[in-house]
């Protein structure tokens, strides 16, 4: 509903063709053969770490999942089974995907986590070690890429992310690491910690720095600058 107030408006207009292609276009060529982010039927498993990070790295999570017998699973849990996987399942065979097309079934998910989460009767060393290790992997690899000049020639924005950014990350999986909790409570504020300091780490240390490597807007005076004298343009790309 939301969309249509704006979408509605939009096409009245911009006219018939306007029209086609934001209401036809824009859902029925991203179906088969997508014109835009075109990714095989396996690419949201491949970003399900992403995707339900940190949840993804909890061995005891995941040991729960594989013991629970189908004759125990209560309404509330088939009734979000019954909503997410159908999705998903449908979602994977389209062929334009992007990680926020997920988020209608997102609800869902959580409720599947929760559930399986409230399950947990005791916090097991492996699982610190596991919700540590994926942040100093992560820690590893700004370092590397701040460092290594064989990655300039890819991404020349990438040698310009802050080296604090490594040692945020791996100070911030040892003491994750060192903080050890036995309950499920203790161990949820735990998720959430690990969860905010990829986040902003994300934000402000990676998106911040592809911003500023993109920025078009000096570009733009220029170009405003030739289109003032008259002189004619044209792009070859």
């Amino acid at each position: 509903a939301i969309l249509l107030c704006w979408a509605i408006p939009a096409g009245i207009s911009g006219g018939a063709q306007y029209q086609h292609d934001i209401f036809w276009g824009q859902t029925a060529n991203r179906m088969v053969n997508s014109f835009a982010h075109n990714r095989p039927q396996w690419w949201y498993l491949e970003m399900a770490p992403l995707l339900i990070f940190p949840w993804f790295f909890v061995p005891s999570f995941w040991k729960l999942i594989f013991q629970r017998s189908s004759k125990r699973l209560s309404e509330g849990l088939k009734f979000s089974m019954a909503w997410f996987f159908p999705v998903f399942i449908a979602f994977s065979f389209i062929s334009g995907k992007q990680v926020h097309y997920l988020l209608p079934i997102y609800p869902a998910l959580t409720l599947m986590i929760a559930s399986e989460f409230d399950r947990i009767k005791k916090i097991l060393w492996y699982d610190h070690a596991a919700i540590a290790l994926p942040l100093l992997a992560v820690g590893s690899v700004f370092y590397y890429l701040n460092e290594s000049h064989h990655i300039n020639d890819l991404a020349p924005w990438m040698n310009s992310l802050p080296i604090q950014n490594s040692f945020i990350l791996v100070l911030g999986a040892l003491l994750l690491f060192i903080w050890k909790v036995e309950d499920t409570i203790s161990f949820l504020w735990k998720l959430v910690a690990a969860n905010i300091l990829v986040i902003s780490i994300l934000f402000l240390g990676v998106i911040y720095q592809t911003g500023n490597a993109y920025d078009l807007r000096e570009v733009s005076r220029q170009i405003k600058v030739i289109e003032a004298k008259g002189l004619p343009l044209a792009y070859l790309g």
